[in-house]
C-alpha cells in the first residue's frame, strides 16, 4: 500500500487514563512525533519518541516499549515522562506553550473573522438580512480554516473558524444571535 503522506497518522493508542497517543509521520526525522489528545480529542501535548520505537503501553508518567538499534538488535525500554528527569527521558511539550503564540496562531483566524463580517453586511445590503448559509456567501478564509456557522437568522448570526493544522479556533457573534456573556462583534479564540 505505500508509506502515508507527510503529517498523515500512522498509529493510534489510547492510555489507560483515556489520552489518545496518535503517531504522526515525520519523514527525515530522527524522531518520531506523536500527538497527545484528551479524551474528548483536544490535543494537549506533543512528544517525540525515537525512532523505531513500539509503544506497548503507557503509563501517567512512562512509556513501556521496544526499539530496535542500528545493528537491527531488539531491546526492552521504559522512558519517563517527566521532561526534567534523566537521561531516558522523552521530550513533552505542550501543544501551545504560551499566550504568545496563541495570539500568533489566532491572528489568520481573526482576519477569516473579519472577511466573513464584510461577507455578511454586503449579503444584508442586497436581500436586507443575513446568511444562514455560508455557501450564500462571498468569503474567503485564511490558511485554509474552516467556517462554522453554528447559527444563523436574518437578524445575526454566530460563526466560528477552525484551523486545520494549529491548534486554535476563534469566535464571533453579530447582532440577535449572540449568545449570552459574548461582546457582540468582538472575536474569541482559544485552544480548542
Amino acid at each position: 500500500m505505500g508509506d502515508p503522506p507527510p503529517g498523515a497518522y500512522r498509529y493510534v493508542q489510547v492510555a489507560g487514563d483515556g489520552r489518545i497517543w496518535s503517531q504522526v509521520r515525520m519523514p527525515g526525522d530522527s524522531v518520531e512525533a506523536w500527538q497527545v489528545h484528551s479524551p474528548d480529542g483536544v490535543l494537549i501535548a506533543i512528544a517525540e519518541l525515537p525512532r523505531r520505537f513500539e509503544i506497548h503501553q503507557i503509563g501517567g508518567d512512562f512509556l513501556l516499549g521496544r526499539h530496535w538499534d542500528a545493528n537491527d538488535v531488539e531491546h526492552v525500554s521504559v522512558y519517563s515522562l517527566a521532561p526534567d528527569s534523566a537521561e531516558a527521558a522523552i521530550p513533552v511539550r505542550a501543544a501551545i506553550h504560551d499566550s504568545t503564540n496563541l495570539v500568533a496562531l489566532s491572528e489568520p483566524l481573526k482576519l477569516s473573522l473579519r472577511n466573513l463580517v464584510v461577507a455578511q453586511e454586503m449579503f444584508y445590503a442586497d436581500s436586507s438580512r443575513y446568511a444562514t448559509v455560508s455557501g450564500s456567501l462571498k468569503w474567503e478564509a485564511e490558511n485554509g480554516s474552516i467556517l462554522h456557522l453554528m447559527e444563523a437568522d436574518r437578524r445575526g448570526w454566530v460563526g466560528l473558524v477552525v484551523d486545520q493544522k494549529a491548534p486554535v479556533i476563534c469566535g464571533m457573534a453579530v447582532g440577535n444571535s449572540t449568545p449570552p456573556g459574548w461582546g457582540e462583534g468582538s472575536p474569541k479564540c482559544g485552544a480548542p
